[in-house]
């Protein structure tokens, strides 16, 4: 059941590719400011990106549907613009957030045609850009002397449990609905 016809189809066109960025893009900048609204309206503020991880939904989709260059590129993007049009993330977090999201773009779309459940790409794409960000972070801090520890990326592994599960959840059905949608197409 895992194992079958789960390759998403992959943006062919650069045209396609330029535009499916360029909506991750906008998804990536939008979705963390909507869940921020939520986290004001409900009392729990700026933690809830922390919960949910609202950024990562639109760079782990891009990967699987347009490839590794478009899912670098935009994950990479993605703190960036965000940061110059909202402050967040935080100057501080900022280059750790671009080689996350970039690392996560990247790994999503080197899996896009393997042959794979969609849910075993995310798991294996968010473990990918876990690790580069603690490669980041041990260089911020042993080549730069960045006040940071190694392992507190992994410890903000916990907080951010829902916002995992719903990757693992929502991005395989949203593959697999464009699947059926692709396979209509004439």
């Amino acid at each position: 059941m895992f194992i079958g016809s789960y390759s998403a189809p992959a943006a062919k066109s650069l045209k396609a590719k330029v535009s499916a960025s360029l909506l991750a893009l906008a998804a990536a900048v939008a979705l963390p400011q909507a869940a921020h609204l939520i986290g004001y309206a409900t009392g729990t503020g700026n933690a809830i990106g922390s919960i949910l991880l609202p950024m990562h939904f639109a760079i782990l989709a891009l990967g699987l549907f347009a490839g590794p260059v478009a899912g670098l590129i935009a994950g990479a993007l993605s703190p960036l613009v965000s940061f110059l049009l909202t402050g967040m993330p935080s100057a501080a977090v900022l280059p750790f957030m671009v080689a996350e999201l970039a690392g996560y773009g990247f790994a999503a779309g080197l899996l896009a045609s393997k042959d794979v459940h969609p849910a075993f790409k995310v798991a294996f794409t968010l473990v990918a850009g876990r690790l580069l960000r603690t490669f980041v972070t041990a260089i911020a801090v042993f080549a730069f002397g960045v006040n940071a520890a190694v392992a507190d990326v992994w410890t903000a592994v916990v907080p951010g449990i829902p916002g995992i599960l719903l990757q693992l959840i929502l991005i395989p059905l949203i593959v697999r609905a464009v699947e059926r949608a692709a396979r209509q197409r004439p």
